[in-house]
């Protein structure tokens, strides 16, 4: 546990020093965000003019967030554009609650899981 601390210690820099840029992490308002409900950048920004105050709030408004992937591919991009539309830090926009199955295996998988902790 001590020697992961360890490792971990820098993290913050390097976050820092490594941010990507602005313009390639909060698209333009014509950019598809979800690919899966077809929900672009400005109908989220619009969504949030509107009261919506997080990601769980704009999915009830625009579906964002509910397609195949569950917003695996959007979730991130998403908050950024709440935090970004309310001038707020990420994390006080939030994130969608994460439900059921996260990601799903088969039997065999987890047979084999089972196998292996044995």
């Amino acid at each position: 546990m001590r020697e992961r601390r360890s490792f971990l210690r820098i993290r913050p820099f390097l976050d820092r020093l490594y941010r990507p840029k602005d313009e390639n992490r909060i698209p333009a308002d014509e950019v598809m965000v979800c690919r899966c409900e077809e929900v672009t950048a400005g109908r989220l920004r619009d969504d949030v003019r509107l009261g919506c105050v997080g990601p769980n709030q704009v999915k009830s408004f625009s579906r964002c967030g509910m397609g195949p992937c569950q917003g695996r591919q959007c979730g991130l991009t998403v908050t950024e554009l709440i935090a970004g539309t309310r001038q707020v830090p990420p994390a006080d926009a939030g994130y969608y609650r994460i439900r059921p199955p996260i990601k799903p295996i088969t039997l065999a998988q987890l047979a084999k899981e089972a196998e292996v902790n044995e």
